[in-house]
């Protein structure tokens, strides 16, 4: 029986709510999201670029989030609604960068119920209690308050229960000091229909008596039916204080006491009146005296609302159109002049304001004479007031995902074999796959590309004179040295570049980088090694000796013994050694006595030619090392002792595979929780990696991995902030570091990383690489490729996969590899076949107009002037149109219409090479290519499904379309010829090629059953040839997939069936079924008698048919199946995602690696199940998962039990989460070493085993 090992190999990437506020420091802008069970802290950097600064897993569903700050306190707590059926508080911990749980209050049960609390959350301003509530009847509400020691206190919750009501909205008023008040939207259901279709809203106000503990509902206005959220107006000395309420099309101020103010909003120009326009986000900006509300309608449109007051009277509401962006699902207005939109659909943004749209046309107040039903129109723009600044890349939603290696030099074609399956024929070499995922909607859709491994920003090449040897950056030292202020790093000033027989010096400037002679470094030798030592001067080493570079370029030379000569040399910025010919090494010191000349302290003979040498980093306030690492070419590495006492003293000694070509050593932590890695890159291309004892020096703990084909070459650098890493170069380069630094935390490491550096669609191999730092670009590492000088940069740590768009008209559905042409069997060689892999993209959206009725709509909005400032910008010219409708979006067409079009795209250059746009409101509703065996070519067809005039929302409206089945060939250039049309009787879902035919899903509608069917090749069209009627009527067939005789149906109510087709007989037959009515999302057949499927419910099933079911009964009408006495599927295992799967595909990412099941979801994440390959290690990877459930070190911040969440609709069957298992890096040392003793291993086998894993897959 298969056992699974869930693991994630790109977190989620969408945000589900977002809130701001100052976590670390007084004064720090910083923003805390949910994305679903993980909650990250972002932070601007010194470019004010956003970075991670801690990502939580909290195994459970984050439903809401809400910040508070006592009286008197100068940072924010962070209030959390989740499905574990607890109010959580959390306060960030600066010095171990983790949440501290500081309160968990159980209130319920689990679970996202509709009667149990969490939905929503509302907090006092002053931050004096809270209130939690359900979406029906149920609120409770806390009193915060603080102890003698300045703790946070929470007390027991307060009853404001309220029967047969739901509720909309909750916030907290500003009511200064006074008792605390809420406002919520509520609807009380008991009496609906009986006072019309839409029963009555109501505004209510609950107060919280600190005096007696009790909550009354104070006071209830009836509302409009159409308020659907709340904005709290600033109170006491900031404001009026009251709430705005959001309403369709208007905006409403409410105040207890107060008259009623209402003032519309201003509305697209093509946005048709029967169209209500709602409001989907917020965020407030206040400052002293002074406050707005930027508000966001669901097209993406911005609105400036802001409010003339005296004396706590409202005058007059202000509404204003400011800019467009994407839709977003929270917007947070920083003080430091940004928005971040947190976007509902594709990448977050970070914008700068330009202006505050203090000056604009759209405006519309509460004193226009037709107050809430006036009509002010506008036409949308490109951002104006607002500037894009950074954005953080989401794939959410992923349609759909494959993986494939269409970058390779191989030759890789899709033919079919005389089954008429498809198949993949490989020659040559892979260099490895390629994800390919659909994601976004609408306008803002895209083919992403995505190729495991760190993104690479470039910010400059130079042609070099010659192929260099080596490579070296050097600060400021002598006489240009110069100190820099506390906080700022400094930059680098020289770039050393050492040929075969001299020296290239250049200067770094803020302009340019140019060479000079004048930097006291000899030109007319080759360098082994330069660097700028601990006391300001220079070294440079050359094969003749060292020569030292003092203060005004005062210069002193060492020169090598008489028929000798200096072979390699390493430092740490005190201590230097070199190794001469013969394999002797000589360590030298900076001698502060006389005056910082390098005075030779010790040397040693190893016995053989030294291949690599490297020196550990000096700690912070020591100025000498322990250890340094001396290979050999007898395929063996020495460490050896630097102590004064001592020096060279022989402490370890590792034998190696092969001989080392490159040793590095690195320092993560200080003090008695640092850990000295030493990584040796062996000539046939193989990275290992052992552990140095602190004390003794000796070697453990040593991993291996292999790089590439050939030599690795090491290079110390630093990555976020100033943290040790190393550049491994071998066929492509490597970044190496630790993930998380829990050094503070008294752990014993964080997650060491080996991730390749990659750029779609190539990188250029690094022969050399050096760190690099510049103004802006801090932390940037300088490299040669042959004789090319480039600067390259990490562009951010935490993301797994560097990735290329490819923009797509509309939402993208499906997409497939499309095989080459014309494939003559027989009559074309591999040489003479075209290598290219085309990829066929369908598209299709709802309630959008087709490309040539949106320029037509476009051209006729154009001539059309609504205010006066377009004639300013009329003589501008006008920006993309890509760009216009990936901003403010595209027209609303109506129900029913619909805009498709199929797409060949071309991954090498993420371009399209070909667009077909289908007629006017066709939608394109399935896809494949299909080998017909009439065609005695053997050419491929693209078979497309269409249907006009469908409405989701309305199936009876739905039947009186029409549907198709229009088949494709296509030329050289990929360009697509219509063969034949055939029409259908209902909409086709899916579709397959099987046995030289094309297997055909038709969906049910009220007038038309669902039906199975094969289809032949005809002449004018396709021909009927075999199908079966009795499916289930409930949902629809939605994927297809065969083996041999086999046929799995996935149905997107009914699970999956499973169909067996005789050829002697053409019929097909019900053989097996699911005993559990799945909705099905995504399903891959893993072999001939199971299958792994994803439900919209977030489940991951592995379902097999029982071994009776060859042993089906005899053919002819299907009753089995129509009285349910077919033979049912085994659950063979069952995992909870927590989000729902979107694709699933067998497959091996990296050559030699392990076959495994990749998975995407709706909210962009990209994960794995590994199946495990011996009993041993299930075993051992199962005990981890219990022991970590059940340590105290590693709970939920949300409270939600690990086993329970996992299990939410079914219990874990089979399963092990690696999510979890993973936590292990980020436990205290002694935590570790406790699970580790338990089940009889070290801390450090049990991380090698994680680290191995992982590696398998990626």
């Amino acid at each position: 029986m298969p056992h699974f090992y869930n693991m994630t190999l790109s977190k989620t990437s969408a945000v589900t709510c977002a809130v701001y506020g100052n976590f670390s420091a007084p004064k720090a802008q910083e923003i805390v999201v949910a994305r679903g069970s993980t909650l990250e802290l972002l932070r601007p950097d010194e470019q004010n670029r956003l970075q991670t600064v801690i990502s939580v897993n909290c195994f459970g569903l984050i439903r809401s989030l809400e910040t508070f700050r006592l009286v008197g306190a100068n940072r924010d707590y962070l209030l959390v609604g989740s499905d574990s059926g607890r109010i959580v508080i959390l306060e960030y911990n600066t010095t171990k960068n983790i949440f501290d749980k500081v309160h968990q209050e159980t209130y319920g049960k689990t679970g996202c119920r509709r009667t149990v609390p969490g939905q929503y959350l509302a907090v006092d301003p002053k931050g004096r209690s809270c209130m939690v509530s359900a979406v029906e009847r149920q609120k409770f509400v806390y009193i915060l308050n603080r102890d003698l020691q300045s703790r946070l206190t929470i007390s027991s919750p307060l009853e404001a229960h309220k029967s047969y009501t739901i509720v909309f909205a909750t916030v907290g008023l500003d009511v200064g000091f006074d008792n605390p008040q809420f406002a919520a939207i509520e609807c009380q259901y008991d009496d609906f229909g009986k006072k019309g279709p839409n029963p009555q809203k109501l505004l209510t106000i609950y107060e919280m008596d600190l005096g007696v503990n009790h909550v009354t509902r104070k006071h209830s206005d009836k509302i409009p039916f159409t308020a659907h959220d709340l904005i709290p107006v600033p109170g006491g000395t900031d404001g009026p204080g009251g709430v705005l309420l959001c309403c369709e099309n208007f905006l409403s101020y409410y105040k207890q006491g107060h008259p009623v103010l209402s003032c519309a909003m201003p509305r697209r120009l093509d946005t048709p009146a029967e169209k209500g326009l709602m409001v989907v986000c917020w965020s407030r900006h206040k400052l002293k005296n002074f406050f707005f509300f930027l508000i966001q309608s669901e097209y993406g449109d911005l609105y400036k609302v802001t409010l003339s007051h005296k004396e706590g009277v409202v005058s007059e509401i202000q509404c204003s159109y400011f800019d467009s962006i994407p839709v977003a699902i929270s917007i947070c207005v920083l003080k430091t002049g940004f928005l971040f939109a947190a976007s509902e659909f594709g990448n977050h943004a970070l914008y700068q304001f330009a202006s505050l749209g203090d000056v604009t046309p759209a405006l519309v107040t509460s004193s226009h004479p037709n107050r809430e039903n006036a009509v002010v129109a506008f036409k949308p723009r490109t951002l104006k007031n607002l500037t894009p600044f950074d954005e953080l890349s989401s794939l959410a939603p992923i349609t759909d995902m494959k993986v494939m290696d269409c970058f390779s030099t191989q030759t890789q074609v899709l033919q079919a074999d005389g089954s008429g399956m498809q198949q993949t024929v490989t020659t040559g070499m892979s260099v490895g796959c390629q994800i390919y995922a659909l994601s976004g909607r609408g306008p803002r859709s895209a083919l992403r590309i995505l190729r495991h491994g760190l993104t690479l920003g470039e910010a400059g090449a130079s042609e070099l004179p010659g192929q260099p040897n080596a490579l070296f950056t050097i600060k400021p030292f002598g006489a240009s040295y110069a100190p820099v202020a506390e906080g700022e790093v400094e930059s680098d000033r020289y770039i050393v570049v050492s040929f075969v027989d001299q020296t290239l010096t250049l200067l770094v400037t803020s302009d340019n980088i140019h060479e000079v002679t004048d930097s006291g470094f000899a030109k007319e030798q080759p360098t082994l090694f330069a660097m700028r030592m601990q006391d300001k001067s220079a070294i440079q080493v050359m094969p003749t000796g060292i020569r030292h570079v003092a203060a005004g370029r005062r210069t002193t030379e060492w020169r090598a013994p008489p028929g000798r000569q200096v072979t390699m040399a390493a430092s740490n910025g005190s201590q230097v050694v070199i190794a001469l010919s013969g394999g002797e090494i000589q360590l030298f010191e900076l001698d502060a006595d006389t005056n910082g000349h390098l005075s030779e302290v010790a040397k040693r003979d190893i016995g053989c030619e030294v291949a690599a040498l490297t020196v550990q980093p000096l700690s912070s306030g020591r100025t000498r090392s322990q250890f340094m690492a001396v290979a050999g070419v007898d395929s063996s590495v020495r460490v050896l002792s630097l102590d004064s006492d001592r020096p060279l003293r022989q402490l370890a000694a590792q034998a190696l595979r092969t001989t080392a070509s490159s040793v590095c050593m690195l320092q993560f932590g200080e003090g008695t929780t640092a850990t000295i890695y030493l990584a040796i890159g062996l000539e046939d291309g193989v990275l290992v990696r052992s552990v140095v004892d602190g004390v003794t020096g000796q070697l453990s703990d040593q991993r291996q991995r292999v790089l590439g084909p050939r030599r690795v070459t090491l290079c110390p650098i630093t990555v976020d902030g100033g943290r040790p890493a190393m550049v491994a170069m071998s066929s492509r380069p490597f970044l190496c570091f630790q993930a998380n630094d829990y050094s503070a935390a008294g752990a014993s490491g964080g997650q060491y990383q080996c991730v390749p550096l990659t750029k779609i669609p190539a990188l250029p191999r690094f022969d050399h690489a050096a760190p690099f730092s510049i103004e802006n670009c801090q932390e940037g590492i300088c490299t040669t490729s042959q004789r090319v000088l480039r600067i390259v940069s990490v562009e951010r740590l935490n993301e797994t996969f560097n990735q290329v768009m490819v923009p797509l008209s509309y939402t993208g559905r499906k997409f497939l590899p499309l095989p080459p042409p014309r494939l003559l069997s027989g009559q074309m060689d591999a040489a003479q076949m075209d290598n290219r892999i085309m990829l066929a993209v369908m598209e299709s959206d709802h309630n959008t107009y087709n490309e040539e009725t949106k320029t037509e709509i476009r051209d006729a909005l154009r001539k059309i002037k609504v205010d006066a400032g377009e004639e300013e910008d009329a003589d501008m010219d006008p920006p993309p149109e890509s760009q216009v409708n990936s901003l403010v979006g595209t027209y609303i067409a109506g129900q029913g219409k619909w805009g498709s079009c199929i797409r060949v795209v071309d991954p090498l250059t993420a371009s399209t090479s070909f667009k077909l746009d289908l007629d006017v409101d066709e939608a394109a509703t399935a896809m494949t290519v299909c080998y017909f065996y009439q065609l005695k070519d053997n050419r491929p067809c693209l078979v497309v499904g269409t249907a006009t005039g469908v409405d989701p929302h309305n199936p009876s409206r739905s039947a009186h379309g029409k549907c198709y089945i229009k088949t494709y060939l296509y030329d050289e250039s990929y360009n697509l010829q219509l063969i034949h049309v055939t029409p259908l009787e209902g909409v086709p879902s899916a579709m397959y090629p099987f046995e030289g035919r094309l297997l055909v899903a038709l969906r049910g509608s009220p007038t038309v059953a669902p039906v199975l069917r094969i289809y032949e090749l005809g002449k004018k069209r396709l021909l009927k040839k075999c199908e079966y009627k009795f499916l289930p009527e409930s949902g629809g067939i939605m994927w297809l997939d065969v083996n041999k005789d086999r046929i799995f149906a996935a149905d997107s109510r009914d699970s999956i069936l499973v169909l067996r087709w005789r050829y002697s007989d053409n019929q097909m037959q019900v053989i097996s079924d699911d005993t559990y009515p799945r909705c099905i999302t995504a399903a891959a057949v893993l072999d001939y008698n199971t299958i792994v499927v994803g439900d919209k419910f977030d489940n991951i099933a592995v379902l097999r048919v029982p071994g009776d079911a060859k042993d089906a009964g005899a053919w002819g009408r299907d009753n089995d199946y129509a009285s349910g006495n077919t033979f049912k599927m085994d659950l063979i295992g069952h995992f909870h995602v927590g989000e729902t799967i979107t694709s699933l595909q067998r497959v091996t990412m990296v050559a030699g690696g392990a076959e495994i099941v990749i998975y995407s979801t709706v909210l962009g994440t990209i994960g794995a199940l590994y199946p495990f390959s011996s009993k041993r290690e299930h075993g051992f990877l199962q005990a981890l998962e219990m022991h970590m459930r059940n340590t105290a070190a590693s709970p939920s911040l949300t409270g939600r039990e690990h086993v329970m969440y996992r299990s939410f609709y079914h219990p874990i069957k089979n399963f092990v989460d690696a999510d979890l298992c993973e936590v292990y890096y980020q436990l205290p040392a002694e935590k570790q070493r406790q699970i580790a003793v338990d089940m009889d291993k070290t801390p450090q086998e049990v991380m090698k085993k994680l680290e191995d894993i992982r590696n398998r897959v990626l």
